[in-house]
């Protein structure tokens, strides 16, 4: 039982935090160590205290949550389990609430009468399914697209090979446009350049160690090298990019930090810390507000102010799950999410308040498509968010070796209508 115990708790080890804070970040690991002795001494009282207080920290960690429901039913307290596990459900989102005695004898409770029926009711498939392009290579791992001026051509950045390819108006199938000397994981057009953020990591193909992150500017037309911007630091993972007023910006979810290749700049500048920052994903720039947002996956949403750097933490008027966010995009005063962090993964419309702070309410556009494989990231082209419908990350491991009997599919654009 014990073995059992420790794997499912050791499955935890993830390097996430930010939220409304109880307890300072700093002491997230103490917290995690302290609940993993706790696990293994089967002392369910600490293991309770110690993982809610680790909730404080990192509010969006399904994880988190998943074990504290085993936790109050491990002490026999039937009624704050259903209530945490209510929650989830009211959110939309579903956990897998097998696997141990635990959560057997919650299954068996009066109190939790229901909420398994809720759950797996959430996984309901939802929205109209339309197809933008396929391109029958299951062999790229795509994770991004942006589109050129007029919305008359698209780039798709591949994070297995380091192909970028590109799509034409006129032509069914696209084109080599370049190839990145790492995976890659963004794409922005500006002005006559397409910018794409690569690593070398694991799962590109040729993964180097120590690994390398770097932001590449090729020629629009061409696809021809202009320039690089290498990111002094190993631990570095550029996961996106956003073009403002300001410059270039690109969130690193290895430091994590926002960086800014100013115009006419020379070198990335770090931009952007905060101590609630972890695990940073999409970054959207409103330029009716001239605010830029980002997605932590497990803290929330935050604006970012473009003077300063400093982040704000959305409030979370809308009681809704905000973690789990990927792909961000500023679309008429709100923000759409790619929310591939959650189960149903799902792509939300954020609607903000009028300042931009708080988060009014979410609504699920798309959720759980059959022809989804994991989707990632997109652009807004008009009223149509235009998608990677299927990156098959779980095709592959964290080390990039294939995953056992795991499906792929081809690469699948589609499009979602906004308005």
């Amino acid at each position: 039982m014990k073995r059992g115990l420790k794997a499912l708790f050791l499955g935890a080890a993830l390097a996430f935090c930010g939220g409304a804070l109880a307890q300072p970040p700093s002491d997230y690991p103490a917290i995690m160590a302290d609940a993993q002795a706790a696990f293994e001494a089967e002392d369910w009282a600490m293991l309770a205290e110690r993982l809610d207080a680790a909730q404080a920290i990192r509010p969006f960690s399904l994880y988190l949550t998943r074990n504290r429901i085993l936790a109050r039913s491990l002490l026999g307290e039937y009624e704050e389990a259903a209530a945490l596990a209510r929650t989830i459900a009211d959110r939309g989102l579903s956990l897998s609430l097998t696997g141990h005695a635990g959560f057997n004898a919650l299954a068996s409770r009066p109190e939790f009468a229901g909420v398994a029926e809720r759950m797996a009711a959430n996984l309901t498939p939802s929205g109209n399914a339309f197809l933008w392009r396929e391109y029958k290579d299951d062999a790229l791992l795509p994770e991004t697209i942006a589109f050129g001026a007029r919305g008359r051509e698209a780039f798709v950045g591949s994070v297995r090979t380091g192909k970028i390819l590109r799509f034409s108006e006129d032509k069914e199938a696209p084109e080599g446009f370049a190839f990145a000397p790492g995976g890659v994981y963004a794409l922005a057009v500006s002005g006559k350049v397409v910018w794409a953020a690569a690593n070398t990591g694991a799962p590109f193909e040729r993964a180097s160690a120590p690994t390398s992150a770097a932001v590449y500017a090729y020629g629009l037309r061409d696809g021809v090298l202009a320039n690089r911007y290498v990111v002094d630091d190993a631990g570095a993972v550029l996961g996106a990019l956003a073009a403002t007023p300001f410059g270039l910006v690109a969130s690193d979810s290895g430091a994590p930090r926002l960086f800014i290749l100013r115009k006419e700049g020379e070198r990335l500048e770090i931009f952007s810390t905060d101590p609630r920052y972890v695990n940073l994903q999409g970054v959207a720039y409103d330029e009716t507000r001239g605010k830029l947002f980002v997605a932590d996956y497990l803290a929330g949403v935050f604006s970012v102010d473009m003077k300063s750097g400093a982040g704000t933490l959305l409030a979370n008027d809308a009681d809704a799950h905000l973690g789990g966010v990927d792909g961000l995009y500023a679309y008429k005063g709100d923000l759409i999410g790619i929310q591939n962090g959650t189960t149903p993964q799902r792509i939300v419309r954020l609607r903000l308040s009028g300042a931009g702070d708080a988060v009014d309410q979410l609504d699920v556009l798309q959720q759980n498509l059959a022809e989804w494989n994991e989707p990632t990231n997109g652009a807004i082209i008009g009223d149509k968010l235009i998608y990677v419908a299927t990156s098959n990350w779980p095709a592959y491991n964290d080390d990039g070796s294939d995953t056992e009997g795991a499906r792929r599919e081809p690469l699948r654009l589609m499009s979602l209508d906004l308005d």
